[in-house]
């Protein structure tokens, strides 16, 4: 009887859920406990079928009213199982009786083992992105401006965004920076601001055949990626600093990156019909690129300089490049020196006597007709100089004298009066120049750098304007005769 009513309901139910090798392991007590989970008509049919296989009785005029609902029919239905199996002796029940039938409890070779549970995986440690946090967030406490730390987070997040936002410390190595490297050579730069690039992912953008970066920015990259792992490396968040001498090698000389102007450009910048007619929109359109041809100063230590910063010291006068209020700033240690003034700014051009009109006016700085930037006072100045690039309708005082930029030694900007000036007295060294003093003049470190500061006393301002200074011949081989400045 217990094989018959099996099979009977099998055939209509159970075939659907139990597998053919398992149903000799099946028998009433299952088919019991599996009328718990089937649905209302399948209920309704097994029960059919097993009141008609029996002779005992079973409610089927109750079961056939669309009124009992579904939990009434199992319940029935677990009932007259449960009385078939008291009347069936042991022996013919395929497996031994359990104390509560309302469990289902399969036999030792039908039973699924649990799937192990997967070992906790072991905390990687402090992840990159934290530790770039601390390292930035330290940084702008100590010594980064505003421009060098949004430089600083953009680099470093291209390293975050090749690796992974989840890459721990721990996962750095040299196989990771050496990729990251290669990528470098392949990546564009600037990939936020280009509308084409934008919101690329990293893998997209190597598949794009880009523009790639020059290798000047490809090492920025680096040496930013080099800083945070020295600082990680001091913490005790990773074991060295992978990307440590892993710069590109320039095929450029250093002094090649930027040219100097030939003496028929100087003549187009210091030619031009505003020099001519002195119709400059602003002071500083006038005086910024005399001042950088004849002293060799940097465009942001022009842009910043106050009233105080021009004075005269045995005779000479002279600008002093310093951090004396808090507006200034100065691109290392270095920069802060005295430059003598040539004699063509202070006696043709008269800028002592201009200082002196403005500090009437109740002005302190130079140029009080510029305001600070992000990227500091010479943003102005390198702004009208140079443009905003070719596309843009600013295109600069510079091409609008006729004068191109390319790269390498054919790249010209505002700062490449400064090449022009150590250029012309690197040709004279020897000849009266002193390297020493060229250096200190230029804001360079100096040779033996360590021994000059650390004995003696600073160099004399005439010792400087005698060693460098009397030997810038601009005004002799360009002709200036005609400029001037009213005061």
């Amino acid at each position: 009887m217990a094989n018959y009513l099996f099979q009977t309901a099998s055939a209509h139910y159970f075939r659907r859920t139990i597998p053919l090798d398992l149903r000799p392991v099946f028998g009433i007590r299952e088919m019991r406990y599996s009328l718990g989970t089937i649905r209302k008509r399948d209920a309704k049919r097994v029960a059919k079928r097993l009141a008609a296989a029996t002779s005992l009785l079973f409610e089927q005029t109750r079961l056939s009213q669309s009124s009992v609902d579904k939990n009434q029919i199992k319940n029935s239905l677990k009932s007259y199982i449960d009385q078939l199996l008291a009347k069936l002796p042991p022996a013919t029940s395929l497996i031994a009786p359990v104390a509560n039938s309302n469990a289902f409890f399969p036999t030792p070779s039908t039973t699924v083992q649990p799937r192990p549970k997967s070992k906790p995986k072991k905390p990687k440690g402090i992840l990159l992105k934290d530790v770039v946090h601390k390292f930035c967030a330290e940084n702008e406490r100590e010594n980064w401006t505003e421009k060098s730390a949004q430089e600083a987070r953009a680099n470093l997040q291209l390293f975050l965004d090749f690796a992974g936002e989840k890459v721990a410390c721990s996962e750095i190595n040299h196989d990771l920076v050496n990729s990251y490297k290669e990528a470098l050579l392949k990546l564009p730069a600037n990939r936020g601001k280009v509308v084409k690039y934008r919101g690329k992912s990293i893998k997209q953008l190597l598949n794009m055949n880009c523009t790639p970066m020059s290798l000047t920015t490809a090492n920025k990259h680096l040496g930013k990626l080099s800083g945070l792992l020295s600082y990680a490396q001091r913490h005790g968040y990773v074991k060295e600093n992978y990307a440590a001498n892993k710069a590109f090698k320039k095929k450029q000389k250093a002094s090649e990156e930027r040219g100097s102007y030939t003496t028929e450009e100087l003549k187009k910048l210091l030619h031009s019909e505003q020099y001519r007619e002195g119709t400059h929109a602003k002071p500083f359109q006038f005086w910024s690129p005399l001042i950088a041809l004849f002293t060799g100063m940097r465009v942001n230590e022009i842009a910043q300089l106050h009233l105080d910063d021009i004075y005269q010291e045995d005779g000479i006068w002279l600008i002093s490049n310093n951090l004396n209020t808090p507006d200034k700033k100065l691109k290392n240690d270095t920069a802060a020196r005295r430059v003598p003034l040539h004699p063509f700014l202070t006696e043709k051009l008269r800028l002592p006597q201009y200082v002196e009109k403005l500090r009437s006016e109740g002005h302190d700085r130079l140029f009080p007709e510029i305001t600070p930037h992000r990227d500091g006072y010479g943003q102005r100045i390198s702004r009208w100089f140079n443009g905003d690039g070719k596309a843009s309708r600013n295109i600069g005082y510079r091409r609008k004298c006729g004068i191109e930029s390319g790269i390498g030694t054919d790249k010209k900007d505002f700062h490449s009066f400064r090449h022009t000036v150590i250029d012309h007295l690197k040709q004279k060294l020897g000849q009266g120049v002193e390297e020493v003093c060229l250096h200190y003049v230029m804001g360079h470190d100096l040779p033996n750098s360590q021994t000059y500061k650390r004995y003696g006393n600073e160099f004399k301002v005439s010792t400087l304007y005698k060693t460098v200074t009397q030997f810038i011949t601009f005004d002799e081989k360009l002709d200036l005769t005609s400029l001037r400045f009213d005061i």
